[in-house]
């Protein structure tokens, strides 16, 4: 008996994994659709950064896209970061946050963490650790507020003043 208890649990456990990594490898692509099929072309967000590089770190980022196409990333000092090599890196529109953690999936990072928004599918939360063993080697970005361009705005948390204020700036 309790060897079938021990080989059920065995079988549960294996079950469980192999759910948990085909979830992770659909997640992607599951928000790739769900964001597609709002046909956004023009939007605005501002995200939160967390990272070991100077001119992001605690500052939020107000990112303005027009028909597909960025147009403007200003920091909240006004300032303009849309050459930034951080930024760059990661994208400055959501197909390109998309393409970059799929490069992040396809290598071999200690930590990745995505979360989308369950409404649009937009990659909310990134969180990346890109060595185990180098202090200072995360990075995070975290939209803290989302809206399409005239229209209202979706966000998963009550909007502080400065994102509010961001928001409020003419970009277009």
């Amino acid at each position: 008996m309790l060897a079938r208890v021990f080989a059920l649990c065995v079988a549960l456990a294996v079950t469980v994994a192999a759910f948990d990594l085909s979830q992770a490898d659909t997640d992607l692509e599951a928000n790739e659709r769900l964001w597609a099929a709002t046909d956004i072309e023009s939007y605005e967000f501002v995200a939160r950064f967390s990272c070991f590089c100077p001119e992001l770190r605690r500052r939020k980022v107000r990112f303005v896209v027009r028909d597909g196409e960025s147009l403007a990333v200003v920091g909240d000092d006004g300032k303009d970061l849309s050459e930034n090599a951080t930024i760059l890196a990661v994208g400055r529109t959501v197909p390109e946050l998309f393409a970059r953690i799929r490069k992040f999936e396809g290598e071999n990072l200690p930590k990745l963490i995505v979360a989308y928004s369950e409404e649009l599918g937009y990659p909310k939360r990134l969180v990346v650790d890109f060595s185990s063993t180098e202090r200072d080697s995360e990075f995070g970005m975290q939209i803290t507020a989302f809206r399409r361009a005239g229209m209202f705005m979706f966000s998963d948390e009550p909007l502080d003043e400065l994102s509010q204020e961001l928001l409020r700036r003419p970009g277009g």
